[in-house]
């Protein structure tokens, strides 16, 4: 039996897993758990990546800051050097006049220059200095490292207002480190001006978070500014990179940018307590929002999935022997919840489920009484059939004189055996009047045959008698005519005479030829009209006659139809010749003559 569920997803999840509702719900909250879990570790992590990329973009965007503020200390020491290269006096080589101008330059210089001379480059002597202890020495004497490069130097300072940064350091006659800016007067470019500035005296990097600091390194690694920090170190290509980066040390975030036109190189450390807080707090705090739902999930999975899978189990154990068939367990719960009402449902199912086996088991033994009384039935029902059957069979073959004989057994076959016996004397009757009107239609055939027939001679002979009367009517209305035209001639002539022979008195016999004259038109008008009648009868003789021959002919036919009728219906078998009562015609006028 298919059961919900059973799509392509669930064939995935293991059979012990979808038997038991307590495996579901420890998944269904493992899964929860392992989502949020998910979703909080990706959050973290996204929001991890967010604040790193911020601080480093803060900590490089820091150290690019801080290496243009040295790059903007650089250029202004660079522009005042060549400032004063360009004096007169370093162009014209007088040393006299190079002294007073460094004195009195000295005193409006900048707090950072620690010194100024005028220096010859081929051999790095010192010709006129700031610091008169230093005149007539030479600047490798003193371990100034740029002089062991003059060469490079002076090829450096060969082009007009070009400064050549000596940038590593080296300690002044004071001590303190200095780096040299060197430029050489443009018509005197033999000899260099030498500017020494401090770099500390410089106001130094502002820092933006607490702990952080910056150093500024050469190429080579050496300290330039700044102080060194145990443990700290500068990240590996820092210093040989072109261009601001940033590096992730073990206990600090790392910030570097090149300075132009020099091989230094600001290195910003920030300690990771500090550059990460922010991060590190909200991965706390992300981590608590996370840890508490587990928390939550895994009590309440431990707690109603302990009791709802407890309480299932005890309710499937029930129906297990519901199933068997022992009806009488308890299902009783204190629970109020879904399960509580599903235990009730459950015992409410046994006990209705009770009654309808007892209902049921009552049901079969009156299915089997009612069987037995169905199998009594239909013996007997079968056996009136086949009584049935043969009846009606005999009166199929004509013979409408048997019945069916109820028995009172059954009513609804005794209704049938009424209402068919009805059926059958109605039949019955109804054959016997068909069989007499049959008779009936055949004699009443043959009479009106013969009467039509003496019908049909009279009315030619009528015709016959009456063409005659016309003809001797009009041979009569022609004599007639005659004599009448002859006696109107006969008085046209009495008349003429009478004229001639006025003795004589002709009037009265010529009234009475005139009225001779007149009677005999007049007859002859009547035998004109005679004649016109003596036709129409003729022609009505001869219509009749011809009506007449019809109505033969439609008798000969019904003669014809009635006699077949008649064959058909003597093969019926009836108790009695029935009468058949026509309203009119020879049959019901010899029957009326009969009775009278």
């Amino acid at each position: 039996m298919s059961r919900s569920g059973d799509g392509s997803l669930s064939r995935l999840v293991p059979g012990a897993i979808r038997r038991r509702f307590v495996y579901k719900y420890v998944a269904v909250v493992v899964l929860a758990m392992a989502l949020t879990a998910g979703v909080g570790v990706y959050f973290s992590a996204s929001a991890t990546a967010t604040l790193d990329g911020q601080v480093e973009q803060q900590v490089t965007a820091t150290a690019q800051l801080q290496a243009n503020e040295l790059d903007s200390w650089v250029d202004g020491l660079g522009h005042q050097t060549r400032t004063i290269s360009e004096a007169a006096p370093f162009q014209r080589g007088q040393r006299d006049e190079i002294e007073r101008y460094l004195l009195n330059r000295l005193q409006d210089a900048r707090p950072d220059i620690v010194a100024i001379h005028y220096v010859k480059i081929s051999n790095a002597t010192i010709l006129a200095s700031t610091d008169p202890g230093v005149e007539g020495t030479e600047m490798k004497s003193r371990g100034v490292p740029w002089a062991d490069n003059a060469a490079t130097v002076d090829n450096g300072t060969d082009t007009v207002s070009s400064v050549y940064v000596a940038d590593t350091p080296y300690n002044a006659t004071d001590g303190t480190p200095v780096v040299a800016f060197i430029s050489a007067p443009p018509r005197n470019t033999e000899h260099v001006v030498v500017v020494e500035a401090a770099l500390s005296t410089w106001g130094g990097f502002q820092q933006t978070t607490d702990g952080a600091f910056t150093t500024v390194r050469d190429a080579d690694g050496p300290l330039v500014y700044g102080q060194d920090h145990a443990g700290v170190s500068v990240p590996d290509g820092a210093l040989s990179s072109n261009q601001a980066g940033f590096a992730r040390g073990s206990e600090t975030a790392v910030g570097y940018a090149p300075v132009d036109n020099t091989d230094w190189t600001v290195v910003t450390h920030v300690p990771g307590q500090q550059a990460y807080a922010l991060r590190n707090q909200l991965t706390r705090t992300i981590g608590a929002l996370v840890i508490l739902p587990l928390v939550v999930l895994g009590g309440a999975m431990l707690v109603i999935g302990r009791r709802t899978g407890s309480a299932l189990s005890d309710l499937t154990a029930t129906t297990e022997q519901m199933r068997e068939g022992e009806l009488d367990v308890a299902c009783e719960t204190d629970r109020v919840d879904e399960i509580g009402r599903l235990t009730d449902s459950f015992d409410a199912m046994r006990v209705a489920l009770q009654d309808q086996i007892e209902a049921a088991e009552r049901a079969r033994k009156e299915a089997e009484v009612s069987r037995a009384e169905a199998v009594a039935v239909n013996d007997y029902l079968q056996k009136r059939a086949d009584e049935y059957s043969t009846v009606m069979e005999q009166c199929a073959a004509g013979d409408l004189t048997v019945r069916l004989e109820p028995d009172g057994e059954n009513d609804a076959m005794d209704r049938i055996a009424t209402d068919f016996n009805e059926m059958i004397d109605e039949l019955e009757k109804t054959t016997g009047q068909l069989t007499r009107f049959a008779d009936e239609v055949a004699e009443t055939g043959k009479t009106i045959e013969s009467s039509a027939y003496s019908l049909q001679d009279a009315s030619e002979q009528i015709a016959e008698s009456i063409q005659r009367v016309s003809i001797d009517a009009s041979e009569q209305q022609d004599r007639l005519e005659t004599i009448s035209t002859e006696m109107d001639a006969v008085a046209e002539t009495l008349e003429r005479y009478a004229e001639d022979h006025s003795e004589l008195d002709m009037t009265e016999p010529l009234s009475r030829i005139k009225g001779v004259a007149s009677m005999v038109s007049e007859v002859a008008a009547v035998s004109n009209e005679t004649t016109a009648e003596a036709e129409t009868v003729a022609g009505a003789a001869e219509e009749q006659a011809a009506e007449l021959n019809e109505v033969t002919g439609q008798a000969e036919k019904l003669s014809q139809y009635a006699s077949p009728l008649g064959e058909v219906l003597d093969r019926f078998k009836t108790e009695a010749d029935q009468e058949f009562f026509f309203p009119s015609g020879p049959g019901n006028r010899a029957k009326q003559e009969t009775d009278d």
